[in-house]
């Protein structure tokens, strides 16, 4: 995370989530976002899609890990957020199984369409290590939203 944001940053982030974090239960419930989701965007409808989206166990409340993915993303234009998500699925082969998730094989998928051609295996493999910040070995839509924005600076999109 520290390559994307900068120390600094990841610090401010992490001093946020300490003091949301009221009851001290190492994640923050509706409640305890509800100044930062405030922030982020005056839409309700926006709150809940970024909450929804950073919420990757869907057990309603954020650990560490999704608020920093939240705080990445709540800056973001939530439309190319929106675009990232139907690539996202498109590329999910394995969505109707439960997957939240992109494995190599996809995430290759993806990045070859969008270039037009063949991405040489160490290229995408140092590619796909600076994506992967959980190092789950696999895409979450957060992870998979900053490939978005790569290709679409490229001008690839």
């Amino acid at each position: 995370m520290e390559k994307i944001v900068g120390a600094d940053t990841l610090e401010f982030f992490n001093q946020l989530f300490d003091t949301l974090d009221k009851d001290k239960s190492g994640r923050l419930d509706k409640k305890e976002l509800e100044l930062a989701l405030e922030a982020a965007t005056e839409k309700p409808e926006d709150r809940d899609f970024l909450l929804g989206l950073s919420d990757e166990d869907k057990s309603g409340s954020l650990d560490r890990n999704e608020f920093m993915f939240l705080m990445l993303i709540s800056e973001a234009d939530l439309n190319d957020v929106r675009k990232s998500i139907i690539e996202f699925d498109k590329y999910n082969k394995d969505a109707a199984m439960g997957s939240n998730t992109l494995d190599r094989k996809e995430v290759r998928n993806a990045i070859q369409d969008k270039v037009g051609q063949a991405i040489p295996d160490n290229a995408f493999e140092e590619f796909f290590s600076v994506l992967d910040l959980d190092r789950s070995g696999k895409l979450n839509k957060i992870e998979f939203y900053m490939l978005f924005l790569a290709l679409k600076d490229l001008k690839i999109q």
